[in-house]
């Protein structure tokens, strides 16, 4: 029994774009207007939100600490991260690792 169509064929020979289409028995699109109300919240621009009780003191608001997401907040993080300890003077370090090869070979001998 042979294929009908060879056999690098994608499509078979004789079909068309509405056999392959979805029979589904509502007319209603998955993103329609009615069905975006029910399941999507508003966006925070179409939300009405309630007056403030009291008026807001900018100069209060700007005077407080960032929070912990805030980008001031991660910029602050990012510069004390950043404080190194003051780096050895070459002499210095010279030193301290003639001392460690010292201690090093004493330990070897030991052995």
């Amino acid at each position: 029994m042979q294929p009908a169509e060879a056999a690098d064929s994608y499509f078979p020979k004789g079909a068309t774009a509405s056999a392959f289409a979805h029979n589904t028995s509502s007319t209603e699109t998955p993103l329609s207007a009615s069905s975006l109300s029910l399941d999507y919240p508003l966006s925070p621009l179409d939300r009405e939100y309630a007056k403030p009780e009291e008026e807001l003191d900018i100069a209060e608001q700007l005077a407080k600490q960032p929070t912990y997401w805030s980008v001031k907040g991660w910029v602050q993080r990012s510069v004390s991260a950043s404080d190194r300890p003051p780096t050895e003077d070459a002499e210095t370090r010279a030193r301290k690792f003639e001392e460690a090869k010292k201690d090093l070979l004493a330990s070897f001998g030991r052995f």
